[in-house]
């Protein structure tokens, strides 16, 4: 049992470590609800395009592990890595309670 409290604690809590986002979504085949830790010295890139009003791209295919439906994210961020628009192919977003309630379900 020491080893599950162990892997536990490498997983950061939502508002443990200020160096990550948080991103939930839902697959519209199966319904399934997924949560994604960026890290942002690592996952999100900077743009250099001075006519953008965002800095930071975050974008990623994923695969769904219950109906293998593919879901592609792009999600670009201000300076500050608030979202200032999203899209998402084969899914929707979801907020952090829809989450939480759906994954109790």
């Amino acid at each position: 049992m020491k080893i599950f409290k162990f892997l536990k604690s490498l997983i950061p809590e939502p508002g443990m470590n200020q160096n990550v986002i948080y991103l939930y979504y839902q697959c519209h085949k199966c319904k399934h609800v997924f949560s994604l830790i960026l890290r942002k010295s690592y996952d999100i890139q900077t743009l250099y395009d001075e006519e953008s009003e965002a800095t930071f791209l975050y974008q990623k295919e994923l695969r769904d592990s219950k109906c293998f439906n593919d879901i592609k994210l792009r999600v670009y961020f201000d300076k500050n890595y608030k979202v200032l628009s999203q899209e998402i192919k084969g899914g929707q977003f979801i907020s952090e309670e829809e989450y939480l309630s759906l994954k109790s379900k």
